[in-house]
């Protein structure tokens, strides 16, 4: 059947039917229109071609750039993260992080609670238990005395990219003699 078939058997219809069919006829019509993608407008003359050119090509660089800088963040973090890492033993990997406020600091983000009333005894909180850390148990045993178990909390890869992350944005606590430097590498000067 062709349109103009389907438009003869609905114009015998009733009022109700034609109406329909013209309302949706128009939506597909504007929706065609819609669709119909507008082609990029050609620079005027010679100069503004070469300002065009100019901004895509800074554009391109800045992408590289960035392209870079992840590859550079990536490789960071997979040579740092080792499977069973404490997020302390993690942060002792990254250059200038004050490792004995780490714990704190992860507390007042919600990832870990102190559970002992008397000291601290640090445990995943079920905000970022397995997703961002988890934790392993240990028997421990005391002579003279009842065996207990401590837990420890244990960083998981997502819970490292998130510290990685926060460290290369300086939201992770940082030493005081910090030098800015976001690697361990030291200059060797060779004695001549």
């Amino acid at each position: 059947m062709t349109l103009k078939q389907a438009l003869r058997v609905a114009a015998r219809e009733s009022k109700a039917v034609r109406r329909s069919l013209i309302d949706k006829l128009e939506q597909l019509a504007a929706s065609k229109s819609q669709a119909i993608t507008t082609v990029p407008a050609l620079p005027e003359n010679y100069i503004s071609a070469l300002e065009a050119l100019l901004e895509s090509k800074k554009s391109e660089a800045a992408l590289v750039l960035v392209n870079k800088e992840q590859a550079a963040e990536i490789h960071d973090l997979k040579s740092l993260f080792k499977e069973g890492m404490t997020p302390t033993q993690f942060c002792k990997m990254l250059n200038g992080v004050n490792t004995q406020k780490v714990n704190g600091w992860l507390a007042e983000r919600n990832w870990l609670h102190n559970e002992s009333q008397s000291g601290i005894r640090w445990r995943a909180t079920s905000y970022a238990r397995d997703r961002y850390l988890t934790e392993h148990q240990h028997l421990i045993s005391v002579h003279g005395s009842d065996d207990f178990i401590k837990h420890q909390p244990v960083l998981l890869r997502k819970g490292a990219e998130r510290i990685h992350d926060l460290y290369r944005r300086g939201k992770v606590p940082m030493k005081l003699n910090w030098n800015g430097d976001f690697t361990h590498q030291k200059h060797v000067s060779l004695a001549s």
